[in-house]
């Protein structure tokens, strides 16, 4: 029997000074998990609360949720929190990211790299859709440095397994 299953990170509190505490993503978590439940979503919100969200953290919830998928299930999963581009890349900035542009190797290894096609490809769903609500905005980044990934609320992955 098919599942909808939905897993909501955030990241609402930095360590670094040059990224500014996003306190709205709680509501906004709260707002999102009662839609997705009354459209019979199970919903499991991560990090919400202003606990530390480590890039370990962020990779082992979306490999752990993929890994936990059934036959036919659909997947969502949403983050929500800094996000950047840098060096040709889109990351998403955990609440540890070490901000030292002195040292720009440093920053990035703190950063969690947009790309977890890995993880989707061993999944047994059916269907995977992946939201980044990354924020722009709130940050004192230098420009030439980083530029900030805006594309908003974007699916970046969607499979659908088809019988052939």
């Amino acid at each position: 029997m098919a599942r909808y299953r939905a897993l909501l990170i955030g990241v609402s509190q930095y360590d670094s000074n040059a990224f500014q505490n996003l306190d709205f993503i709680a509501d906004d978590f709260m707002t999102l998990q009662a839609s997705l439940e009354s459209s019979n979503y199970n919903v499991r919100v991560e990090g919400a609360g202003g606990e530390t969200v480590s890039p370990s953290r962020i990779r082992n919830w979306i490999r752990d949720f993929c890994k936990e998928s059934k036959k036919d299930d659909t997947l969502l999963i949403c983050f929500s929190g800094h996000g950047l581009h840098y060096k040709g890349k889109d990351y998403l900035v955990p609440s540890d990211a070490i901000a030292d542009f002195d040292d720009p190797d440093s920053f990035k290894e703190s950063l969690v790299p947009v790309d977890f096609e890995r993880e989707f490809e061993k999944s047994q769903a059916s269907t995977i859709l992946f939201f980044v609500d990354a924020c722009r905005e709130g940050s004192n980044l230098i420009p030439r440095v980083v530029r900030f990934y805006n594309h908003g609320a974007k699916a970046i992955y969607e499979r659908s397994k088809i019988a052939r």
